[in-house]
């Protein structure tokens, strides 16, 4: 909602919601992993960063929508 740039570790269940450039992972066990995310957040080009906030936002409107869980519902009942 706030439409910010996503960043977790590749662990867990963030590796999914940020999966296809939704996000930036780096890998949790490797420090230099982290410091490498750090660095590229910070330089980040504008229309990157935008891009990949578009890419999460549009990915969690399409995956809330009622109107799709009400169809999914009805098809299960179907």
């Amino acid at each position: 909602i706030n439409k910010i740039c996503v960043i977790a570790s590749d662990r867990g269940g963030a590796r999914e919601l940020l999966a296809d450039g939704r996000g930036i992972l780096f890998s949790w066990d490797d420090e230099s992993s982290i410091e490498n995310v750090i660095e590229r957040i910070s330089n980040i080009d504008v229309n990157e960063y935008n891009h990949i906030v578009k890419k999460a936002y549009d990915y969690v409107c399409e995956n809330n929508n009622p109107a799709i869980y009400y169809d999914r519902l009805i098809s299960l009942i179907n």
